[in-house]
């Protein structure tokens, strides 16, 4: 019996050939992960690297080599499903080509017409197959980025409690505890977002526990404000009950936290970059945690320095009653502040951020 029209022996040569790739495949992260990775001590590590991870980071916590050991602390089955979405896509391109090659031969040194048409059918199929692929990807990827994103579960969590997931409609805002908002805030529908400088959406939540300066929370006036603020402080949904929880809490104990800025749109980044492009102080637009709603800058905690780090400078402002309360209680909530910026506090895992 023939593959595609193809003899029994080149059956045989591309059943060899798609085993070697997926042996291959397999293998070699666990090859490479036993050569150039150690686990460190007290950390669960993965038996094979996902090698996915260790090239973009988007779920992978300290790196080592490249490859990925262990999983961030927010990891969701989403970002890996993502992955494979995109290694899919890419092995199919790469079938493709293989069975274009494997046909062209055939049709070369095959005498049998009957060989021949198959073999055209063989290169035809594999040409087919690839814009099929590649076109359903460009297809939904132009009509909306977010249908190439599987959110299996969104299962961000942190020690100060549990957050909230949702939808709500795009571009209004409804009443408290609605749509994926925690309770005791105010659903400001799905906005768009920037993660790691490609835009995307999310429902945003003003904190109706906290009072914000910031531009997208005031409305004065100026282009950035978002409908429904009210001069609240606003994060993404699936933060908003752990920054309603750390709200609620220093309020318990006489602190009253407020914000200078929370979310930030893309236009609102690009003047803060156009005016001061120093990356230093300013996030390149698309990169700021301000911009996927994590972020909150607190008022009244700023001690300007330059080169300063955690332990001096503008990274500390022992004086403010609302610094030295986030300092002792924030990072029970998953929340740190960025080693450069007293005032600075959001969910990042990264190495910048204070301990």
């Amino acid at each position: 019996m023939a593959l595609f029209g193809v003899t029994n022996s080149m059956n045989k040569v591309l059943y060899i050939l798609f085993s070697v790739l997926i042996v291959f495949g397999f293998s070699y992260p666990v090859f490479y992960a036993g050569a150039s990775a150690v686990c460190p001590t007290d950390t669960y590590c993965f038996l094979a690297p996902l090698p996915q991870s260790a090239t973009n980071g988007e779920f992978c916590d300290n790196p080592v080599n490249g490859v990925c050991l262990e999983l961030k602390n927010d990891f969701k089955l989403g970002d890996y499903v993502n992955g494979i979405f995109k290694i899919g896509i890419a092995l199919a391109g790469a079938l493709a080509v293989i069975m274009f090659v494997i046909g062209g031969i055939t049709y070369m040194v095959s005498a049998v017409v009957g060989q021949k048409q198959a073999a055209k059918d063989m290169m035809l199929n594999a040409i087919l197959g690839l814009l099929l692929a590649l076109g359903s990807y460009a297809l939904l990827y132009t009509i909306n980025t977010s249908l190439i994103k599987f959110n299996v579960i969104d299962d961000s969590t942190s020690s100060g409690g549990g957050s909230s997931g949702g939808g709500g409609a795009g571009g209004t805002w409804e009443e408290e505890g609605t749509g994926g908002c925690a309770d005791g805030t105010v659903n400001l529908g799905e906005q768009e977002i920037y993660v790691e400088g490609t835009a995307s959406t999310a429902v945003l939540c003003a904190l109706s526990n906290m009072t914000s300066g910031g531009d997208e929370s005031t409305n004065n006036g100026n282009p950035y404000y978002i409908e429904g603020a009210n001069g609240k402080a606003i994060v993404a949904a699936s933060v908003s009950q752990v920054w309603k929880n750390l709200i609620d809490a220093a309020a318990a104990d006489g602190v009253t936290l407020t914000a200078n800025s929370s979310f930030r749109t893309n236009a609102h980044q690009q003047v803060l970059w156009d005016n001061n492009p120093n990356p230093q102080f300013v996030a390149h637009p698309g990169y700021s945690n301000h911009q996927i709603g994590s972020a909150i800058d607190f008022g009244g905690i700023h001690v300007p320095s330059a080169g300063a780090t955690c332990a001096n400078g503008r990274a500390t402002s022992p004086n403010d009653s609302m610094w030295v309360w986030l300092k002792a209680h924030a990072s029970s909530y998953g929340v740190k502040q960025l080693a450069t910026e007293s005032w600075h506090w959001d969910m990042s895992n990264n190495t910048n951020r204070c301990p």
